[in-house]
């Protein structure tokens, strides 16, 4: 709270305008108090759908006010979203049979649309890879992608990670961590359709936003916070046979079937 405060470079984004016309420390603390008390009272009431709505407003807010400073990242995004598809959740009103469909079509919504953001990422590299490709540059399929990226990452910001000098020297490591990764990202929002492959998923985008720590130092706590919110007690966990996973894995599993074959 002090250490907003104490900026003034402040460039408000749209949502939050209104902070050119009062004074920026009160305004500042407007979005502060709304949001402390917002979120205390979706947690308190959380059945109370004005209580989740504004819990998503003052969230919003505070998202805008961080990040109008010249810089915009993503690491709140996904929260964003899947606190605006919860004001949706039905209310008790509604009989049982479909306050239960209900319920769980918001749910199912909120990893929908997580899955989504990575999807999008991962279209993202692979299309810029190839327009990269036809230009005759390092794309993201080159054996050296990995180490350039994290070499890179490390020079910018002038620090050091845990495994960061390791995985440069380690070229062919790094890229099948690197082409695996965007297959991860890439399929993810398939997996929301494949309740036996939902908390797989999880855990592999779990497992790359820690290597991604490890070796560029750029960390991803929230995403992995929701993630394991999301998918780890999921309400459509399907526990099957290996096999079954193994061939519902996207391309993989097209394989896996016609080895089994």
């Amino acid at each position: 709270w002090s250490y907003f405060l104490g900026k003034n470079d402040i460039e408000p984004l749209w949502p939050i305008a209104w902070l050119r016309f009062v004074d920026y420390q009160v305004g500042v603390n407007i979005i502060f108090t709304l949001l402390l008390i917002g979120s205390f009272l979706a947690a308190i009431f959380p059945k109370m759908r004005l209580a989740r709505f504004m819990a998503f407003f003052a969230f919003f807010e505070s998202v805008a006010y961080v990040y109008s400073f010249g810089k915009i990242n993503h690491s709140e995004h996904i929260w964003l979203l899947t606190s605006f598809l919860l004001i949706f959740l039905p209310g008790k009103s509604k009989g049982e049979k479909s306050y239960y469909r209900d319920f769980l079509l918001i749910f199912w919504g909120c990893q929908a649309i997580v899955l989504l953001t990575y999807t999008m990422s991962g279209i993202y590299k692979v299309l810029y890879a190839f327009y990269q490709m036809s230009l005759g540059q390092i794309h993201a399929f080159h054996p050296q992608a990995m180490s350039l990226q994290v070499a890179n990452r490390l020079l910018q910001t002038d620090s050091t990670s845990l495994l960061g000098g390791w995985i440069i020297d380690q070229i062919w490591l790094g890229w099948l961590l690197y082409v695996s990764a965007i297959f991860i990202e890439l399929f993810a929002f398939f997996a929301v359709f494949r309740p036996t492959l939902s908390r797989l998923w999880a855990c592999a985008l779990i497992f790359m936003h820690v290597g991604i720590y490890l070796t560029m130092s750029i960390s991803f706590k929230n995403n992995i916070l929701l993630l394991a919110l999301l998918f780890f007690n999921s309400p459509f966990i399907v526990t099957n046979h290996r096999d079954y996973m193994l061939n519902n894995l996207p391309v993989i599993g097209f394989f896996f079937r016609k080895l089994r074959f």
